[in-house]
């Protein structure tokens, strides 16, 4: 600006006007502010004592100003051509970092300088930003209202960063802090910068000031961009950005992906990291970049890797520097000579670019760029203030964003009127604005030729017709409104206050004025396009109608004003607040508002009949009446006088309204200025100037929505949602009315200026119809050097200048004057400059020409549009209205609407008719669709007319703003056919369709020519939704056609963080395809990649886009989605972090929310957010209020809910509300007017039953949570339900609510056991029971992974696993399904049935379950086939004492049984006590005839209670003649227990030696101490495992442990917690297996976590608890230094501070060590804190010591207090913090592949708790094989023995898992480690020799697999030598001998010799076993001994035995 001169004085320093809004205002004599002739007024209208002017002028701090001044100063010459320009090449070529828009707004400090200037194109930080950390952090978003939370962050791990405030600077196109890393006097000097392609960019310069060198670790880290790219230093993520809240369901119209880069910097988990080393006296720089970009914005994600490519310095110029350059193209530059105007006006033209959004979504969302009313606010884009915005926008150079607006309504909105809010939830209100008035000046500007005329003229026609449907139902050309928001000012429209009686509450509305402006508008327009004369005068005819109607019925005569109307036969009241209705004609209201002049501002009026109406300007010089300022909508004086309530805010809006009147008066009302005169305006423009400065403080302008609470004594007020909120305008009137010039269609250019008392200015870089054109006033020339006087330059060249101020219309093309005031002294130019008209001028912005092609209209290649008005035929169409809930607010004419207007249109839409898909018109309606007819797919056919030709097809779907089941999306795929010559249709051949993924909007087709009288749009429907069109098009185009190549489906794959839970999440893809091949389908689905070790993954949906994974373990798994299109296939891979959570017993958090209906402006979403509000009167936005809604709560009839529903049932026992009441219009229920209901099918709902001290009339308090308690209920949906308010409300409101319940303690009948037969895939359990921490019993439902064929091809002896999940409750369930070939009626029998024990306390139930584990004899189990009917008497549990009860077991038909008994022990107020023995296991043995048979030293005993134990036993003596001849005997053994004895019995079969061996072992497993089979144990646990065999004395045992089958060396110790299922089995000699007998153990020897929440309002701790294996049994508290307590909900303390301790018990009976909860004293608000923890290493193997350090920061004082270490729900430690720090060390972490640490501050009684994470990752450790022989050597005749020890290369738990002893591939031995990593093999027995063998440790959980080799040497063995003789034999016979050889190991071979003296009597060959036959000859009668040799073989020694044999005669 000049410095030379100001329109006036500025007030010194000492004369500061602003103190927290305080005004001085000077003293100066009262104007007459009641005119000549209206003395009446007086007492009535007006006090008659204050005018408007007195109020004076604002004042600024002068040296504030010269700061200002300075930065204003362009520092180059002025000129006619670019200012802006030649300021910006000054500044670049200065270094190209500081430039002139940065040095205007840039803010300095920290006060009031929060919010972050920079932006781009889509992406911005909403309100403050968080300073405190460097990056983009805060509340990233990206258009729509999803809070994407921090962009990113940097971070020094271990350093505390605080911020240099006074060094933070904050500037549109970038923002400077500086911070101290901690006590390392290393600085780091941020920059950053958000590009207009959305690209954020932060460079920072680490700076050592001290002598030594510092290391660092500088972090990058972003929540959503945490998943490995391709490149080391980047990561990607994606989220979806959309709506929520307000009165449209929320809706999600993109995906974002957001990437992050750091040069330098590599993965480490999900960050990046570098470690920098920062020189003494030196400095090292980083630079990371983030970008947010979509599937519409492609350019940005090329941009985000030139960014990331450049260095820092080049990064930060080049950002800084293509902001600017963008500003000095596009913005006018304007010259005042105030320095506070002249920057507000700087400050405005940034303002709305900085509310814009440039989306490019297309279809019923941002997909043109618009302005919004605040980013920082509503983030809407409403028809209310779009007009506003236009004013000014139009005047930006080029028309991208003004027509965007135009288009973002006409285009997407519909035909019927302009629908709000674009693509956001919010606002939907249906508002009548001056679009058509607006908009057409915007092409009076702009131009851009008749077809973009006619559209607009379109778009403004169907607005007004809309309008008139929607507000005008008894037909008179008058709008009437019910509510009183729709003004836009809401509860100041004070028309609606005044009380009526009778007829309708609608009042007819001064706002006519608008729908007459958009008929006006839409005829100038048709008429500039050349449209039919017919068409322009409908247009012209309806506007008469309305303003005829306007001048009729709304002019008062009694008042000379404008007034609303009643309707409907409604009267005003005679009197209001006790003064009496001035009016006779009681059809007015004369209750006056700023809206009113809507009218004047309008130009309605006919000019020459402005001394009939110019009298109602008189109001605005009454001072009492409407002020300048505050600018308020309403009379002031009639609201004092008539009592009429209202908010009586002011704001933008407010002045806005009132100056359009002004500048009507100025000009064309009042142009003798008789009441209105310019310097009115000149002070109105001041002080709207001044409203933008808080406290005056001109150096950091920040507009608020409006302001509050005038104090017209104090003169103070409130502001209040500031941050940059541009809701009016106010710069075109620098423009129009300063500079003067009007928008014209015409080729001439008009110049009206008001003289505003401006010595000097210059209005520049303006684009007028294509031409530069720049204003000038400079009386003497003195100011700019351009000359003297008032003058225009076109082009820069001066073409006129008049002597003065005055109105003038050149004609460039004549170069005359051809209209001027008639004194008015005006000079031309030598040569006519030349203009076109509007509609001759060209659109030059390729992005404008881009986007107007998807609404129709083609600039680059205009052709005639072959279809347009020809017939249609479809495949079939949608028959009446379908459900459009996002159209329910504004359609006013269905009864119980909130604006509710009898005669209004009652439907949401206009019919659908194929006859709207060539009606020449792209718009969103009408439109043709298929909503509700059957098939996936359909057609819509156009009849030519005749042969035609062309290659060029466009069509135009249409899309919902949400996607619901009746929603229009885009198809799947389309296609155009042609007829095919028989009868059919097919496929033009080689469509080129752009784009080739069917989107909303537009999408065409091109190919080369074709000739047809008809054609066809064939599509398939997206899936589940519907297919609509508005426009079809057929053009021959002549273009040229690109290549047709099929591309693969295209896919993007995210985590939806909103569902995570224990170790689940949510998984989002989308996919689409180019519908290439024709004749091909899509398909798609999720898979698994990999998963952490013992890791197995459950997909809720796997064959849909949207579904939830659950994975067994903890770690990172990677999934794939996948897709095909019948040639081609596209994969993308997601990298998930599936950790371990608590499972939160608050399930609100978890569900749905949907309620009877919101006001607009409130956000239900929030109801179920985890924060607590600041007070129940927090202001718009925070919560569920139905104020103005037709179910507002305030009767039985409008009642009004807000309801949670949850995908499976949840049980709930407790609630929490946090009522809304602003003491208004939004109030709490009343005690009788309210309840909570809960339902079990979402439909039928019954009370609650409230328990304990909870009542409804205790849960009304405001400012806190209300806790309600009732009956625990099992409900699917909860609900609020309210029919009635407390006094003046009128609705009523819920901020907060808890809905709390019990979790899942544990599932029963688990693992799930199945047998199954070969080939059939088994159904698993849909549902399963469960024990609740409430103590009951229930089920929840299972979504199980798929069984597939593979898994069942062939039998198992192992069972093979599957998992189901529970995601709601967190819970994992393992299923064991077991194959087998014999699946026949009986075919197979039940070995056992598991005895169930239970304890109750007397009077308690027991869980009776429905079905009982069976054991097979084929060695399988099933829980689940065979249910139990128990034979049961409830009164049992009334009398302590041991019962039995039984149950019958069903028998399925494969089972060969007919009935079998399941048996129940139930002790009633005791532990189950074992009693005595009641049986023991039978004994079968065999032995050969003469043998002794080997009786078992230990059988199986079983116990009264069901417990089984192995005891001693003690065998009766045989007598050897039991055994010497073929037959069956029996032994019996005593057995002595704990319980008593028992009697065992052995029956043993005497056989020949040739009788086979077919009998397989016993084996049984037994646990100790017993009960751990049924009860939880917090110990350890041994099984033990006994075998018996009828002929094998000792058969080999072996045990799983589900490892894998190993030998059985002793006794097991199980220590691990979980359920162990231990199986054994027993083979003896002769091959035969037993069946497999198993053992359950349950251990859980870890203590439950506890978790207390503080409520520092509500002076409450509650207290939840969670326990991974056994469930919690109790919680306990301790308030103080009281006694522990059960707790029962949460504990209220009193006002001091209080200590809360809490812990929990299990139901294995593990204690939890007692955690500490602070309340703070009331009042003291505890200081904010932030945990930085930093692990290390970050990556450790297993057994290494891992140390966690945090340091937690505060804003003030050093937070002192405990710190807890977490993995998951596990507590690890917890310690004292020791100056803000604290270190852990941990040891034995289990290998994951990346798991975070939870580092919790728990607070203090000063400061606040906090949290940070912190990722690790453990490999497995190395480890090593020690082997080891027992002996030297080894003989063939016995086993050798290895003993192994395993151990880990960095200690910890030794290996577990198995080992296995190896020659060659020959499998020797195999066994499992023992607790200590040691085992003893006892391998196989080897031949003789020298063997290397080879041990194996294959690896564990934690440890990798290892081996060493020892060598064993064999020598031969003797083995020993039996024979079984006769007894006696006679002379006639041949005796025969048994021979056994003993000891054989290896394979026996060789023969055994008898010799009687020297004489061999007999030979024989040994079989494998050692075993021979020798048949003697006869021998004479008497005694022989007889010598059997073994004479030896390559193994075995040889060996004799001499035996003595027994002839008689």
């Amino acid at each position: 600006m000049s410095q030379r001169k100001l329109r006036r004085p500025v007030a010194g320093a000492a004369l500061t006007t602003l103190v927290v809004g305080a005004l001085v205002l000077p003293s100066s004599p009262a104007l007459a502010a009641v005119p000549p002739g209206f003395e009446g007024d007086v007492g009535v209208f007006t006090n008659g004592a204050d005018d408007v002017m007195d109020i004076g002028d604002p004042t600024y701090n002068a040296a504030l100003l010269e700061q200002v001044q300075a930065a204003l100063e362009p520092g180059v010459p002025f000129t006619a051509g670019s200012m802006h320009e030649s300021i910006f090449d000054k500044d670049l070529a200065a270094g190209g970092t500081d430039y002139y828009l940065d040095r205007i707004l840039g803010v300095s400090g920290t006060s009031g300088n929060n919010v972050l200037q920079t932006r781009g194109r889509t992406l911005y930080m909403r309100g403050n930003s968080t300073w405190n950390t460097m990056g983009f952090a805060g509340s990233a978003h990206a258009g729509g209202s999803t809070n994407l939370g921090n962009l990113y962050t940097v971070t020094v791990p271990g350093q505390t960063l605080s911020e240099v405030g006074a060094q933070r600077f904050n500037a549109p196109s970038h923002a400077k802090a500086t911070y101290n890393v901690g006590s390392t006097g290393v600085q780091a000097k941020m920059k950053k910068f958000i590009t207009y392609d959305n690209v954020a960019v932060t460079t920072v310069t680490f700076e050592n000031s001290g002598e030594s060198d510092v290391a660092l670790t500088v972090r990058a880290a972003s929540p959503i961009a945490n998943a490995a790219a391709e490149a080391e230093d980047e990561l990607i993520g994606t989220r979806a950005v959309g709506n929520t809240g307000g009165n449209m369901p929320a809706n999600s119209w993109t995906t974002a992906t957001v990437g992050l880069k750091a040069k330098g910097f590599s993965r480490s988990g999900t960050n990046l990291d570098r470690a920098i080393t920062v020189p003494a006296g030196g400095s090292v720089e980083v630079q990371v970049t983030g970008v947010l970009y979509t599937d519409a914005l492609p350019e940005s994600k090329d941009a985000f890797y030139e960014y990331a490519d450049k260095t820092p310095a080049e990064a930060f110029r080049d950002g800084v520097t293509e902001f600017n350059r963008r500003w000095a193209q596009d913005i006018p530059y304007i010259d005042v000579p105030d320095p506070a105007l002249e920057k507000a006006i700087v400050y405005r033209w940034w303002g709305e670019r900085y509310n814009s959004l440039d989306a490019n979504e297309p279809g019923y969302v941002y997909q043109y760029p618009v302005t919004i009313e605040g980013v920082n606010l509503y983030q809407n884009a409403i028809v209310l203030t779009q007009p506003m915005h236009l004013q000014d926008t139009k005047w930006i150079r080029n028309p991208y964003l003004a027509y965007g607006q135009i288009l973002n309504l006409g285009e997407l909105s519909g035909s019927s009127a302009f629908l709000d809010s674009p693509g956001h939830s919010s606002w939907n209100n249906h508002y009548s604005q001056y679009m058509g008035t607006a908009g057409l000046e915007a092409f009076n500007v702009h131009g851009g030729g008749a077809e973009l005329a006619e559209r607009f003229a379109h778009y403004f026609e169907w607005d007004g017709k809309g309008q008139l449907e929607h507000y005008d139902g008894d037909g008179n050309k008058l709008i009437q409104y019910t509510a009183n928001y729709m003004p836009g000012n809401d509860a100041d429209a004070i028309s609606f206050g005044y009380p009526k009686s009778g007829g309708g509450q609608g009042i007819e509305r001064p706002e006519s004025a608008y729908v007459w402006g958009s008929f006006d508008a839409a005829r100038q327009l048709y008429e500039l396009a050349g449209a039919p004369e017919d068409k322009v005068e409908e247009m012209a005819e309806t506007a008469d109608e309305i303003r005829d109607a306007v001048l009729d019925k709304l002019w008062n005569d009694e008042m000379k004003m404008f007034l609303a109307r009643t309707t409907q036969g409604a009267q005003a009241a005679t009197s209001a607040g006790g003064n009496a209705n001035p009016l006779s004609d009681r059809g007015f209201i004369p209750a006056r508002e700023s809206n009113l002049y809507d009218v004047y501002a309008q130009n309605l009026i006919p000019f020459e009949d402005a001394e009939d109406y110019k009298d109602g300007f008189r109001f605005l010089r009454y001072g009492d009446n409407f002020p300048i300022f505050p600018f308020y909508t309403a009379n002031q004086y009639d609201r004092s006088r008539y009592s009429i309530g209202g908010s009586n805010n002011f704001s933008n809006i407010n002045f806005t309204v009132q100056y359009r009147g002004v500048r009507s008066a100025l000009r064309h009302y009042d142009p003798d200025h008789e009441y209105v005169t310019p310097e009115y305006a000149a002070r109105l423009l001041d002080w709207m100037a001044w409203s933008i400065y808080p406290s005056g403080n001109v150096l950091a302008p920040n507009q608020a929505e409006y302001y509050s609470n005038w104090n017209s004594t104090t003169k103070t007020f409130n502001r209040n949602n500031p941050n940059h909120i541009m809701l009016g305008n106010m710069n075109y009137i620098f423009i129009e009315d300063m500079g003067g010039i009007q928008p014209r269609s015409d080729e001439k250019i008009e110049l009206w200026p008001i003289d505003l008392g401006y010595e000097h200015f210059m209005v520049n870089n303006l684009r007028y119809h294509g031409k530069d054109v720049t204003i000038v006033w400079d009386p003497d020339g003195s100011e700019y050097g351009l000359g003297a006087g008032y003058m225009l330059f076109l082009d820069g060249e001066k073409v006129l200048t008049a002597d003065a101020l005055g109105r003038l219309v050149f004609d460039p093309v004549a170069n005359e004057v051809v209209e001027k005031d008639v004194d008015l002294s005006v000079t031309l130019g030598d040569e006519a400059p030349g203009l076109p008209a509007a509609v001759d001028t060209p659109i030059e912005d390729e992005r404008v020409v881009s986007y107007l092609k998807t609404a129709g209209i083609d600039l680059e290649f205009p052709a005639a549009n072959l279809a347009e008005g020809k017939e249609v035929t479809t495949s079939a169409t949608q028959s009446g209205q379908r459900p459009t809930p996002w159209r329910d607010f504004h359609t006013v004419g269905r009864t119980g609407a909130m604006n509710y207007h009898p005669g209004a249109i009652a439907v949401n839409e206009r019919p659908v008719s194929a006859e709207a898909v060539t009606d020449g018109v792209t718009v969103n309606e009408p439109y043709w669709g298929n909503y509700g007819t059957e098939g996936d797919s359909g057609w819509v056919e156009i009849d030519l007319g005749g042969e035609k030709s062309f290659d060029n097809v466009k069509v135009f779907f249409v899309q919902d703003p949400l996607t619901t089941g009746h929603s229009y999306v885009a198809p799947q795929r389309w296609v155009v056919e042609l007829p095919d010559g028989d009868g059919g249709w097919a496929p033009i051949e080689d469509q080129f369709r752009s784009p080739k993924i069917p989107g909303a909007k537009l999408n065409e087709a091109l190919f080369e020519t074709v000739t047809a009288d008809k054609v066809r749009v064939s599509f398939t429907n997206a899936p589940g939704k519907y297919t609509a069109i508005s426009e079809i098009q057929v053009f021959d185009s002549g273009r040229d056609v690109p290549p047709v190549v099929n591309e693969a489906p295209v896919v993007s794959v995210q985590v939806d963080s909103t569902r995570q839970g224990n170790l689940t999440t949510g998984l989002l893809a989308t996919v689409t395809d180019d519908g290439i091949p024709v004749t091909g389908s899509l398909t798609y689905g999720w898979e698994v990649v990999s998963a952490p070790e013992g890791g197995a993954v459950i997909f809720s949906a796997p064959g849909q886009v949207s579904t939830t994974v659950t994975g067994t373990v903890a770690g990172t798994y990677v999934l794939r989605f996948w897709a095909e299109d019948g040639e081609l296939r596209t994969e993308r891979e997601l990298t998930v972090e599936l950790t371990e959570r608590a499972v939160s017993a608050e399930y609100g958090a978890m569900a749905t929310i949907t309620t009877s209906g919101s006001a607009s402006w409130e956000n239900p979403q929030r109801v179920k957010e985890p924060t607590t509000p600041s007070s129940s009167n927090p202001g718009a936005g925070h919560g569920w209020g139905t104020w103005g809604q037709a179910q507002s709560g305030t009767s039985v009839g409008t009642a009004a809910w807000i309801q949670y529903t949850w995908d499976s049932p949840v049980i709930l026992n407790s609630s929490d509300i946090y009522w809304y009441d602003d003491n208004g219009g939004t109030r709490r229920p009343r005690v009788d007017t309210y309840a909570i209901e809960f339902s079990t099918d979402g439909s039928t709902w019954t009370p609650v039953t409230l328990s304990g001290d909870s009542t409804y009339a205790g849960g009304l308090q405001t400012n806190r949570f209300n806790h309600f308690d009732f009956e625990a209920v099992e409900a699917k949906a909860l609900r609020i339900r309210v029919w009635g308010v407390q006094s003046g409300g009128a609705g009523t409101g819920v901020l907060r609510w808890r809905a709390n319940g019990a979790t899942v303690d544990q599932v029963l009948d688990t693992p799930v056991l199945v047998r199954t037969g070969v080939g059939e895939i088994p159904t698993l359990p849909a549902q399963l029971p469960v024990r609740y921490s409430s103590g009951h019993y229930g089920e929840i439902d299972l979504v199980w992974q798929d069984i597939t064929a593979d898994q069942v091809a062939e039998t198992n002896t192992d069972p093979f696993v599957v998992y189901g999940v529970n995601a709601a409750y967190g819970k994992t369930v393992e299923a064991r399904v077991y194959v087998r070939p014999e699946m026949s009626a009986g075919g197979i029998t039940i070995s056992s049935i598991t005895p169930i024990t239970q304890s109750v306390e007397v009077g308690e139930q027991p869980y009776l379950p429905s079905k009982v584990a069976v054991f097979y004899n084929d060695g399988s189990w099933d829980n689940q086939a065979h249910e139990v009917e128990w034979d049961y008497d409830p009164s049992v549990v009334d009398t302590p004492g041991t019962y039995t009860i039984l149950g019958d077991v069903s028998v399925p038909w494969y089972v060969g049984a007919t009935e079998a008994k399941a048996v129940l022990t139930l002790a009633v107020g005791e532990e189950v006590p074992r009693g005595d023995i009641v049986s023991v296991a039978p004994v079968t043995i065999s032995t050969e005839i003469g043998t002794a048979p080997e009786l078992p030293s230990q059988v199986l005993a079983t116990f009264e209670n069901g417990d089984t134990e192995t005891l001693p036993v003690t065998w009766a003596a045989i007598d050897p003649s039991q055994y010497a001849s073929v037959g069956t005997f029996t032994v019996v053994g005593d057995v002595d227990g704990p319980g008593g004895e028992g009697m065992a019995l052995a029956t043993v079969t005497v056989t020949t030696w040739t009788t086979p061996d077919t009998t397989a072992p016993t084996v049984a497993a037994t646990v100790d101490p017993a009960s751990a089979s049924t009860q939880w144990l917090s110990g350890s646990a041994t099984v033990s495992v006994v075998a018996w065999d009828d002929r094998d004395s000792a058969p080999e045992i072996e045990i799983d442990l589900g490892e894998g089958w190993v030998d059985y060396a002793g006794p097991v110790v199980l220590t691990a917690d979980g359920e162990h299922i231990v199986l054994a089995r027993a083979t003896d000699e002769s091959g035969n297996v037993s069946t497999v007998a198993s053992v359950l153990v349950k251990i859980d020897a870890t203590a439950p976590v506890s978790r207390a929440t503080v409520d520092e309002e509500a002076r409450t701790v509650s207290v939840t608890a969670a326990d991974e294996t056994s469930g919690v049994e109790t919680i306990e508290v301790k308030v103080g230094a009281g006694a522990w307590t059960e707790y029962t909900g949460p504990v209220t303390v009193g006002p001091e501070a209080t200590t809360v301790q809490h812990r929990a018990t299990d139901l294995a009976g593990n204690v939890e060590a007692p955690l500490t909860a602070v309340v703070p004293k009331a009042g003291v608000e505890l200081v904010a804190t932030s945990v930085a923890a930093v692990v290390s290493p970050q990556t450790s193997a297993y057994g290494q010591t891992v140390k966690v350090s945090a340091q937690v920061a505060a804003a003030s004082g050093t937070p002192s207090g405990e710190v807890e270490l977490r993995l998951g729900a596990t507590r690890i430690a917890r310690k004292a913090l020791s100056g803000g720090k604290v270190e852990f060390t941990v040891k034995d972490l289990a290998v994951t592949a990346g798991r975070s640490f939870t580092v919790a501050y728990l607070g203090s009684a000063t400061h606040a708790a906090s949290s940070d994470q912190v990722t690790f990752r453990v490999t497995k450790a190395a480890s090593s094989v020690k082997a080891s022989k027992s002996r030297v050597s080894t003989k063939t005749s016995s086993r050798a023995k290895v003993s192994v020890t395993v151990r880990g290369a960095h200690g910890g738990k030794a290996p577990a898992g198995r080992v296995e002893a190896r020659a060659g591939k020959t499998l020797l031995a195999k066994g499992r480690l023992d607790a200590k990593g040691k085992v003893t093999l006892k391998l196989k027995a080897l031949k003789v020799g020298t063997h290397k063998v080879k041990v194996t440790y294959v690896g564990g959980t934690n440890h990798k697999a290892s081996s060493s080799t020892v060598t064993v040497k064999v020598a031969k063995g003797k083995p020993s030598v039996k024979v079984t003789v006769p007894s006696s034999v006679k002379a006639s016979q041949r005796a025969k001998l048994r021979v056994t050889l003993g000891k054989i190991g290896v394979k026996a071979s060789g023969s055994v010799v008898a010799r009687l003296g020297g004489k061999v009597l007999a030979k024989a060959k040994v079989n494998a076993k050692g075993k021979a036959t020798l048949t003697l000859p006869r021998l004479t009668a008497g005694k022989h001994k007889v010598t059997i040799r073994y004479q030896g073989s390559k193994q075995y020694k040889a060996a004799q035995k001499t035996v003595r044999l027994t002839v008689k005669r």
